[in-house]
């Protein structure tokens, strides 16, 4: 090769000063840069003959010697000797800690096809057999989820201080959480959601999902119970060096178990032993969930101490993306959970709103209530507002409670106008008027809804400038429907106060102009919009926001009770849109069916019966016009009949 010939000197200098030096280490250099001249030239016949040259039988204590050795074990991969390949890149793992990480990728090849049986036969003493069971359990392939603990113990038999039993436990105790605790999770401590309800959209999917949960869960209640009797032998053991990182491997596995007396007691145990600054880090968070967990219910006083400790890690957090981690997961998913379990929402939400932090180190919640800790308030009662309304203005708050509310992102301003919003939503205006008006106006005026007195043809979210003629917040929106039910009580057959009440149902509805004063999150796809079969278990005012049959009750008195011809064809045109929205074919597995079949619903909607009646009564209107531009239903029903 082209590189061969080109390196060859080079190769031949670093062989003749590797003869000439004096000084030991540069000697290995010298040796180390032929051989890897050679190597990357992919001569690697040559390597391993080099190999045999310069080093032979020799050893060294020294950072080159291992790189010798793994560029001999590279030389007879590519020669097909994988099984002396395997065993080299052991001896080179053991030897150097800086190259652990590349001489275990490069094993792991090797050993692709090998049985680690064979390369221990090449092994010289049984510590060099604990190194390559220990390079085995640092790997998993396929089939082989609970073999680490097994990979431990044989090596450990054959030398218990072989390095790397620890890195093994720290991995299996990873893979348990993963795959054990965190579908524990999700399996059984969902916020206050049973698992049915959760798959209520396929029982066949729950059923086998449940049953490889019982199936997982009963292995692993073996396995952590083993892996704990292996962590309490080896911290027993006199000659283990680091004990206390066995104490606090056992504590936590009983913590995960949920035996958190136990879990305690290991943990005394490792406080007595010498401890590294990241094992005393993971002692006080361990210490920290069995202050948690070691009553049925968080209490005044185990939240007094529990705070010390929740302070720690907001502080190291500051600092640490390891710890971010660590109090996300304290707040957002350990506390949270334990007070749904005691059915303290308030608390929970206050957990779920300090969890996360925007770049300013300021708690970070989604302004439309996407988020996890918005989906937890938009789904409280108005009864679960006030107590947390009353919880934020307490007067008397444990230290606890002030560092849980402190700086939160929901204050009771906040809280009063979702109620404002959610009474909005139900049509409760007279009460949405009351809690409105003690909200701040700096809150309120960040919701701007156009004119909603006007109607329009089609169904667009871009303002023009007759939406821009008179805007409103909240407030002012509740007053003015506040108003006009007042009106219509007084004068029931006034076809203009129906009208723009109607046209104000109309944009606070999915397809409005003014959807915010019902929503805070408006998808561009809602399947609820167009298939109504999906709407059967919502409660009657989300029916409303998307089957507008009030809007459309509203839009007939109108009908019934003016005389001009324009607004009676507008209130027809209204009409129809309302039918609209309403548009599933009748029959069996509609919502199933139309999902599937575009052409029945279109026909469907050719059925309109307000369609037919403006056509046939108003035809000479503008608004027949208008309708006839920028409807293609109606377009299309004209140009049929």
């Amino acid at each position: 090769l082209p590189e061969q010939i080109l390196l060859a000197p080079l190769i031949a200098e670093g062989v003749a000063m590797s003869a000439k030096s004096k000084n030991d280490l540069l000697t290995w250099r010298y040796t180390y840069q032929a051989l890897r001249l050679a190597y990357y030239c992919r001569d690697y016949l040559t390597t391993l003959n080099l190999y045999d040259k310069l080093v032979g039988k020799k050893t060294a204590n020294n950072i080159m010697y291992p790189r010798c050795l793994a560029l001999k074990a590279g030389a007879q991969y590519h020669t097909r000797k994988k099984k002396m390949a395997a065993y080299q890149y052991s001896r080179a793992f053991d030897l150097s800690d800086d190259m652990k990480r590349s001489t275990m990728l490069s094993f792991n090849w090797a050993t692709d096809s090998i049985k680690v049986a064979d390369i221990q036969s090449l092994c010289k003493n049984n510590h060099e057999k604990a190194v390559v069971l220990v390079m085995d359990g640092l790997y998993e392939r396929g089939g082989e989820d609970f073999e680490g603990l097994k990979l431990m113990q044989k090596a450990y038999a054959l030398d218990p201080n072989v390095k790397g039993l620890n890195i093994i436990m720290t991995r299996e105790i990873n893979k348990a959480e993963q795959r054990y605790l965190q579908e524990r999770e999700s399996m059984e401590r969902s916020l206050g959601n049973t698992f049915e309800a959760n798959y209520s959209f396929d029982a066949e999917y729950a059923r086998k999902r449940k049953d490889e949960w019982k199936k997982l869960k009963t292995k692993y209640k073996t396995y952590l119970g083993d892996l704990n009797t292996f962590s309490q032998k080896v911290a027993r053991d006199t000659k283990t060096k680091d004990k206390a990182f066995w104490y606090l491997s056992s504590s936590y596995i009983c913590f995960m178990q949920d035996k958190f007396a136990d879990s305690k007691k290991q943990l005394e145990l490792a406080g007595k032993e010498k401890m590294n600054t990241h094992e005393h880090d993971v002692h006080d968070i361990i210490n920290m969930l069995c202050i948690v967990h070691k009553e049925e219910k968080l209490t005044p006083e185990t939240e007094a101490e529990l705070l010390p400790c929740l302070q720690w890690v907001e502080k190291r957090e500051n600092k640490s993306k390891r710890f971010k981690k660590v109090y996300r997961d304290m707040l957002a998913t350990i506390l949270t959970d334990k007070y749904m379990q005691q059915k303290d929402t308030v608390r929970a939400l206050c957990c779920q709103d300090r969890a996360d932090k925007d770049g300013n180190n300021s708690f970070f919640v989604a302004d439309d209530y996407t988020d996890i800790p918005g989906t937890l308030i938009e789904n409280m009662s108005i009864d679960k507002l006030h107590e947390a309304q009353a919880f934020m203005q307490k007067n008397n708050k444990t230290e606890f409670e002030q560092w849980l509310t402190n700086n939160t992102p929901y204050p009771a301003s906040v809280l009063r106008e979702l109620e404002g919003t959610k009474y909005i939503r139900e049509m409760q205006f007279d009460k949405a008027v009351a809690v409105l008006s003690v909200v701040p106006k700096s809150l309120l005026s960040t919701t701007v809804l156009p004119d909603v007195l006007i109607s329009h043809f089609q169904d667009t979210q871009e303002w023009n400038k007759s939406d821009s003629a008179k805007t409103y917040n909240k407030l002012e929106f509740a007053q003015k429907m506040l108003s006009l039910e007042k009106t219509l009580e007084k004068q029931p057959k006034n076809g203009r106060v129906a009208y723009q009440y109607a046209n104000a149902l109309y944009n606070m509805s999915y397809y409005g102009k003014a959807h915010h004063a019902y929503d805070y999150y408006r998808s561009t796809y809602d399947e609820k919009a167009y298939y109504t079969a999906l709407r059967k278990k919502l409660p009657d005012y989300k029916k409303e926001y998307y089957g507008l049959a009030k809007a459309s009750r509203y839009y007939e008195i109108a009908l019934n009770n003016m005389s001009d011809r324009e607004m009676k064809a507008r209130c027809l045109f209204l009409m129809a849109k309302c039918w609209q929205k309403n548009c599933t074919p009748p029959g069996k597995d509609n919502a199933d069916r139309l999902a599937r079949d575009e052409k029945a619903y279109y026909n469907h909607s050719l059925l309109n019966p307000y369609l037919q009646r403006l056509h046939d009564e108003y035809r000479n209107t503008k608004a027949h016009t208008e309708a006839y531009s920028t409807c293609s239903y109606f377009r299309d029903y004209v140009s049929k009949k």
